[in-house]
C-alpha cells in the first residue's frame, strides 16, 4: 500500500469513501466503513457506517424485525469491486470518529482506502440512513447534500 501524505489522504475522504480499519467497536479485525458526510474536515469528524459480509446474520435480524429491513442495504457480489463477497451495509448505526484518530492510524499504515462507492449505491445508502428509525437524528443533517 502506498501512503500519501496524511493531509492528501484526509482531503480525499468524502461521502461514499470506503476505508478499512480496526474500529474500537470492532477490534477483532478491520471492517469496511463508509463515510457519510460530504466534508469531514469541515465537520470536524467522520460520520461512518459499517458493512458486513455476515449475510446470514443480517437475514436473521430482518426476519425477526421487518421494520429494520430498509436500513440494511444489500450489496451483491460484483456490485462494488472492493467487497469480495455479498455484503450488507448497516444504515441504522452511525459511528462518529475523530479525524485525528484516523490520521494517527493512517500514519501507522493501519487504514486502507478503497475505491469510492458507485453513485447509485451511495444514494441507496443515504436513503437507508435517512429512513432508518434507529439512525440518530442529530447526524442526519451531515448526510444531506445540497440539491436534495
Amino acid at each position: 500500500m502506498i501512503l500519501f501524505p496524511s493531509s492528501i489522504f484526509l482531503k480525499r475522504l468524502t461521502c461514499g469513501s470506503v476505508i478499512k480499519f480496526s474500529h474500537p467497536d470492532f477490534p477483532e479485525k478491520p471492517h469496511n466503513f463508509i463515510v457519510l458526510n460530504s466534508n469531514p474536515l469541515k465537520d470536524g469528524f467522520l460520520l461512518l457506517i459499517v458493512s458486513t459480509s455476515n449475510v446470514e446474520r443480517v437475514k436473521e435480524i430482518v426476519d425477526r424485525q421487518r421494520r429494520l429491513s430498509g436500513g440494511y442495504i444489500n450489496v451483491k457480489q460484483g456490485e462494488y469491486k472492493d467487497f469480495e463477497r455479498e455484503s450488507y451495509i448497516n444504515c441504522h448505526k452511525p459511528y462518529a470518529f475523530e479525524i485525528g484518530k484516523l490520521k494517527a492510524k493512517y500514519k501507522k499504515a493501519l487504514v486502507d482506502m478503497k475505491e469510492r462507492l458507485p453513485d447509485e449505491l451511495i444514494k441507496r445508502v443515504r436513503k437507508g440512513c435517512l429512513d432508518s428509525p434507529m439512525f440518530k437524528p442529530k447526524y442526519k443533517k451531515f448526510i444531506k447534500i445540497e440539491g436534495d
